[in-house]
C-alpha cells in the first residue's frame, strides 16, 4: 500500500495573516486569531493526501473540519519544539540565501496580488503568541528561526512528510522551493484564472472533493512529480501557457485521429481529452468512443494523456462550482 503523503504546515508557511477577518479563537490562539493567508493551498489540497498544521491557529477558518487536515499538537500531546537546539542561521543556510530570505519584506505587495487576496483584508505577516504543547511561538513568514523551527518539526514527524513552503521561505531552498512552485502551477492549472476562490474565510469551496476524487488525479501527480518546474513567477506563467499549449495540441490530435473530421472540430474540441480518457470535463461519463468516431483510443495513448484528461475535468468542476 503507498504511504500517504502528508503536506506540513509549520510556524513559517502561511505567508499572511488577516486581521479584518479573525478566524475564530483556537485553543493555541492567546491574544489573537488572525484568519491564515496561505499562497498556493489550493494546490497542497490536490498534490497531498493529507495537510497537517503545527496547531489549529496555522489553518485557514474554513479548512479546519475536513477529514485531511490535521493539527500536529492534537495529534500528540507531546509533541515539542526546541528553540535552544536550533542551530545558527549562517550554518544552517548559505550567505547568498539568507540575503535573498532577508529582502523579502520588500515583496509583500507582490506577494499577496500573486495569491489572489482581492477582499479587504488587514494581512499582516505574522501571529501573535500561540501556546502549543506548553511552549508559546510566534509565526512569521519572515523569521528564519521558524524555519528552522519547522524544519525540526518535519524531522520529528517522520519520512513522507514535507515542509510547505511559500515565496518568502522558498528563498532559502532549491529542491523544497520547486515543491512549492509545483503547488502553485497546480492551482493555474486547475483555477484557470479564476479569481475569486479565496474568501476572507480561507481558500476552501466543496467542489475540491470532487477534484480530489478524481479518477485521474493519481496520473496528474505522476506527471507534475516528473515535470522540472521553474521557481521565477515569470516563467511559472510561461510553464502554465506551455502546457496549455500541449492541451490544445492534444484536444486537436485526438481530434483528428480518433474521430472524424466531419463531427464538428469547433463544438467538441475543448472536450476532447475528457472524452478521449473516458470523461467529460463536467464529470459525466462516455461510453466509446465508437459512438463518436468509429475507432476506440488504445490503452497506450490513454496513459498518457490522462493527467491532461484530469486538468479539462477539474476545470469543468471548479468553474461550474466557483463562477
Amino acid at each position: 500500500m503507498a504511504r500517504k503523503r502528508v503536506g506540513y504546515f509549520g510556524l513559517s508557511s502561511p505567508a499572511l495573516y488577516d486581521y479584518k477577518t479573525p478566524a475564530p479563537r483556537a485553543s493555541s490562539d492567546q491574544m489573537s486569531s488572525p484568519n491564515p493567508i496561505i499562497e498556493g493551498v489550493f494546490g497542497s489540497m490536490l498534490l497531498y493526501d493529507e495537510l497537517w498544521f503545527l496547531c489549529e491557529s496555522l489553518c485557514p477558518a474554513n479548512m479546519r473540519g475536513l477529514p485531511y487536515v490535521r493539527f500536529v499538537d492534537q495529534m500528540d500531546a507531546n509533541f515539542r519544539l526546541d528553540g535552544k537546539a536550533l542551530s545558527t542561521p549562517e550554518n544552517a543556510f548559505s550567505a547568498e540565501a539568507l540575503a535573498a530570505y532577508r529582502e523579502a519584506s520588500q515583496l509583500y505587495s507582490t506577494i499577496r496580488e500573486q495569491i489572489g487576496v482581492t477582499f479587504p483584508a488587514a494581512a499582516d505577516n505574522h501571529t501573535h503568541g500561540l501556546s502549543i504543547n506548553g511552549s508559546v511561538f510566534s509565526a512569521n513568514s519572515w523569521r528564519v528561526d521558524n524555519v528552522l523551527l519547522d524544519l525540526q518539526a518535519v524531522k520529528q514527524l517522520g519520512h513522507g512528510v514535507e515542509l510547505i513552503l511559500n515565496s518568502f521561505t522558498a528563498r532559502l531552498f532549491d529542491t523544497q522551493a520547486e515543491q512549492a512552485a509545483k503547488m502553485r502551477l497546480a492551482e493555474m492549472l486547475v483555477l484557470n484564472n479564476i479569481p475569486n476562490y479565496l474568501t476572507p474565510q480561507g481558500p476552501y469551496h466543496e467542489c475540491i472533493e470532487d477534484v480530489r476524487n478524481d479518477t485521474f488525479l493519481s496520473d496528474f501527480r505522476k506527471w507534475i512529480a516528473n515535470t522540472k518546474v521553474p521557481i521565477a513567477p515569470s516563467e511559472l506563467r510561461e510553464q502554465k501557457e506551455k502546457v496549455e499549449r500541449k492541451l490544445e495540441e492534444s484536444e486537436r490530435d485526438v481530434f483528428v485521429k480518433y474521430l472524424a473530421p466531419s463531427t464538428g472540430y469547433k463544438t467538441l474540441g475543448k472536450t476532447m481529452i475528457g472524452m478521449a480518457v473516458g470523461m467529460i470535463p463536467g464529470g459525466g461519463a462516455v461510453t466509446d468512443l465508437v459512438e463518436l468516431g468509429g475507432q476506440l483510443m488504445d490503452e497506450k495513448v490513454k496513459q498518457e494523456i490522462r493527467w491532461q484528461g484530469f486538468i479539462a475535468s477539474a476545470r469543468g468542476k471548479v468553474k461550474d462550482a466557483i463562477r
